[in-house]
């Protein structure tokens, strides 16, 4: 099975920040495994501490539901098939924008979630991250 490796995350962790910066944008940007347990998360100057739960949490969530959460975000509306899901029983699916899993060669190996900024923001910089793995991982939408 595919794994992400800790140089790889010092990398893609690299990229993120490079992207909040040229934003500028006080984010905090958070790793996960395909299990959706924490491999590495940064704060940066300035973010808020609201951000560095929902960072990881997004991360969770896309990593659980093997999607990216701002499509999730349109699942859990009223009249929709998982409405009801959120609040879930662990208290960590998080339907906002800027969460998105990262596969190589069509498997989830991780994913990644970042607060900070808007929700357009947070998705572009996690776009950044997806983007950075390299040949063979994507973001997860077109």
């Amino acid at each position: 099975m595919a794994a992400l490796s800790l140089d790889k995350v010092y990398q893609v962790i690299d990229a993120g920040l490079a992207s909040a910066r040229e934003l500028k944008v006080a984010a905090c940007i958070a790793i996960v495994d395909a299990s959706g347990y924490l491999m590495m998360k940064v704060r940066m100057d300035g973010a808020t501490f609201i951000t560095v739960q929902l960072s990881e949490d997004k991360a969770y969530t896309a990593a659980a539901i093997n999607m990216a959460t701002h499509e999730f975000q349109d699942l859990v509306q009223p009249s929709q098939e998982l409405y009801g899901l959120v609040p879930d029983a662990t208290g960590r699916l998080v339907p906002l924008p800027g969460g998105l899993p990262l596969r190589l060669n069509d498997r989830l190996v991780g994913a990644v979630g970042v607060s900070g900024g808007s929700v357009q923001q947070d998705l572009q910089i996690a776009e950044a991250v997806a983007h950075s793995l390299g040949h063979g991982l994507e973001p997860s939408r077109p």
